[in-house]
């Protein structure tokens, strides 16, 4: 009996002594959730300071930059044109500041290939000024391609006065005239319903 008793103490031992961890395992058990919890709240953080960077705030009015103002008050017309891109390879090329797509000659546009070209209605003039300069956050972007296949060409009478080439792909531009800034996730959305 006594041998019986020492072997049921000495099972129960051993199974007390792995199932109860020490005062070590305890530490290391309590930083790795510790850990875990650290990550995931970041993970949370993360996301949402993404989500508030891509998101747009409205002004209530058009802003009191000098610049705008002229340009809005410039503008008789507005045109809205998608064109193919080929690369051409006696075009000049800086790699900083990108290829230059858009180009102008003797005040016309030039570009490899329209293949469609609109003039927006004054309704429309008016919600793409909204669009560019009342829409504000975190200027967001894509991958890093810039092969624009769209530009909004500003025109005072007949004569270029600013124009706006885009890449949907990467979310990127680059303007003539006045710079074009702050291109949230809406202000893409809604710079697409334009052509």
């Amino acid at each position: 009996m006594k041998k019986i008793l020492i072997t049921f103490l000495s099972i129960v031992t051993l199974f007390s002594c792995e199932t109860t961890p020490t005062k070590k395992e305890e530490k290391q058990e309590s930083s790795a959730t510790q850990l875990k919890a650290i990550e995931k709240d970041t993970i949370q953080k993360i996301d949402e300071q993404e989500e508030y960077n891509s998101k747009c705030s409205i002004l209530s009015e058009m802003p009191k930059d000098s610049a705008i103002s002229s340009l809005i008050s410039k503008t008789t017309r507005v045109e809205a044109i998608m064109f193919k891109m080929i690369r051409n390879k006696n075009r000049a090329i800086d790699i900083l500041e990108r290829e230059a797509y858009t180009q102008i000659e003797n005040n016309k546009i030039i570009l490899d290939s329209i293949i469609k070209r609109v003039n927006l209605d004054k309704k429309q003039i008016q919600d793409i000024f909204n669009t560019l300069f009342r829409y504000k956050g975190k200027n967001t972007q894509g991958k890093a391609c810039y092969s624009p296949r769209h530009v909004l060409v500003f025109y005072n009478q007949n004569k270029i006065i600013a124009f706006l080439e885009i890449c949907f792909g990467c979310k990127d531009t680059r303007s003539y005239g006045v710079e074009f800034t702050d291109f949230c996730d809406e202000k893409w959305e809604k710079l697409r319903e334009f052509f």
